[in-house]
C-alpha cells in the first residue's frame, strides 16, 4: 500500500506561477486522478485557509464526507 503523506487540495488554486484553470487545478478529483496514476492508494490532506480559499477546512470536510475510501 502507498500513502501519500502530505497532499493538499484547493477549491480555487493558490499558488504561482498562475495556471489556466485556477477553479479546477488544485481539486480533490484532479488529487484522487494523480494518486490513481500514480498507484497511490491513501492520502493525508492537510487544510490551509490560505489565499482565496478561506473556506478551505470546509471544502476538504465535504470533499472527506463525498469520497470517505480515498
Amino acid at each position: 500500500m502507498i500513502i501519500d503523506c502530505h497532499t493538499h487540495a484547493w477549491d480555487y488554486w493558490p499558488y504561482e506561477p498562475q495556471v489556466p484553470n485556477p477553479e479546477s487545478h488544485g481539486r480533490v478529483e484532479k488529487l484522487l486522478w494523480e494518486m490513481d496514476q500514480n498507484g497511490v492508494d491513501k492520502a493525508i490532506i492537510f487544510c490551509a485557509r490560505i489565499e482565496h480559499n478561506p473556506h478551505n477546512n470546509d471544502y476538504i470536510a465535504d470533499c472527506v464526507r463525498q469520497y470517505p475510501t480515498a
